[in-house]
């Protein structure tokens, strides 16, 4: 469970990373990105991994779709067989794709630069939430706040 303070301090860091992220993206209202630092290089293979990770689990995602079509229009031994196997490494390369997103959270930011480029690639995949609390409290560590 998230105390009341934790989910406060959390959001606070998520609007944080929110404007550094309009920063680097060059959104009107926010301060301009200075030239490009490098990042640590936990952060940079962490989203490295993440960005693979990402990719492999759309593709099977899109596998698994195109079974479950073929599927629905004739179901055959085949086709049922292929939908199971296309499912089950959907569902791995989802497992892959949160262990890596996971890292990349957790990776711990040292700089400026990495806060930027942490909350850019955050936010450029937003759709992934944060649903517990040992997840919300990496963040909150790797960003040097206490969890």
């Amino acid at each position: 469970m998230v105390s009341r303070r934790q989910f406060l301090t959390t959001t606070g860091a998520v609007a944080s990373l929110g404007l550094c992220a309009g920063i680097v993206a060059g959104v009107p209202g926010c301060t301009p990105a200075p030239a490009a630092e490098p990042i640590n290089a936990d952060l940079a293979f962490a989203i490295e991994r993440h960005r693979a990770a990402l990719a492999d689990m759309e593709a099977s995602g899109r596998v698994q779709e195109a079974c479950e079509s073929a599927m629905r229009m004739l179901e055959t031994p085949d086709t049922r067989s292929a939908f199971d196997a296309a499912d089950d490494a959907f569902d791995l390369d989802c497992e892959r794709e949160q262990a890596a997103h996971n890292r990349v959270i957790a990776a711990p930011i040292f700089t400026l630069a990495d806060m930027r480029a942490k909350a850019s690639y955050l936010a450029s995949v937003s759709q992934h939430m944060i649903h517990d609390g040992d997840t919300m409290a990496a963040l909150l560590t790797s960003m040097g706040g206490e969890a």
